[in-house]
């Protein structure tokens, strides 16, 4: 059967999202599957479909290292395409392109534009075939995953502690190199998380009691 122009008639079961073609929709399918089918012959970097597998390949030299051809003009930072180059930028620019007509909260690129509609939408595409929970980010759904099989990646090169995340392995690498990003604006007291400040802060409300805050 031939189907006209701007027509969607293949449609994903898990989300109801539509597309024009069958390999579309196979293609998209693995964003709930988590397959990625294409795996990089030099650095094992494996993608869900053939398009993006093949861009990556030519980021490849001639003895297998990776090319990072544009350069930040600002800090020196390399990376392998001109997108990647223009999403950095605005780390020194500032500029958040992408607007949520919802609760107008700004991003600086479109896959966090994209995972923060979701917030609003209920949407959740990623979905684990273990328990059949569902995720608003493949990131989130690749660290639930580790729930399941009892992986920590992440580990501490001082106290040897091992973690699931990536966040949380951050937060703790703070215990040991004293770093206080999270500075009170009354004071200027420092703290290691957002959530000792917030407890610090209350400190300067008149009438709470003092504690002391470990940091």
């Amino acid at each position: 059967m031939r189907y006209h122009r701007g027509q969607r008639p293949y449609q994903c079961e898990v989300c109801n999202k539509a597309f024009a073609t069958n390999s579309h929709l196979v293609t998209h399918r693995r964003v709930h599957t988590g397959e990625r089918p294409y795996q990089c012959r030099l650095c094992r970097r494996s993608f869900a479909d053939r398009s993006a597998f093949v861009k990556h390949e030519r980021t490849h030299g001639p003895n297998g290292t990776i090319i990072k051809r544009y350069k930040c003009e600002e800090c020196g930072n390399a990376f392998v395409d001109s997108c990647g180059l223009k999403k950095h930028i605005r780390i020194h620019t500032g500029e958040r392109p992408y607007c949520c007509s919802v609760c107008q909260k700004t991003f600086s690129t479109s896959s966090t534009f994209v995972a923060h509609k979701r917030i609003h939408s209920g949407e959740r595409p990623y979905k684990c075939e273990s328990c059949d929970k569902m995720f608003i980010t493949k990131s989130h759904l690749l660290t639930h995953r580790r729930t399941h099989t009892g992986e920590k990646p992440f580990s501490c090169q001082v106290c040897n502690r091992a973690f699931a995340d990536g966040s949380s392995f951050r937060r703790h690498e703070r215990l040991h190199t004293g770093e206080n990003r999270h500075t009170c604006d009354v004071c200027g007291k420092g703290f290691p998380f957002d959530s000792s400040l917030a407890k610090h802060k209350q400190s300067h409300v008149p009438g709470t009691p003092t504690y002391v805050y470990m940091v």
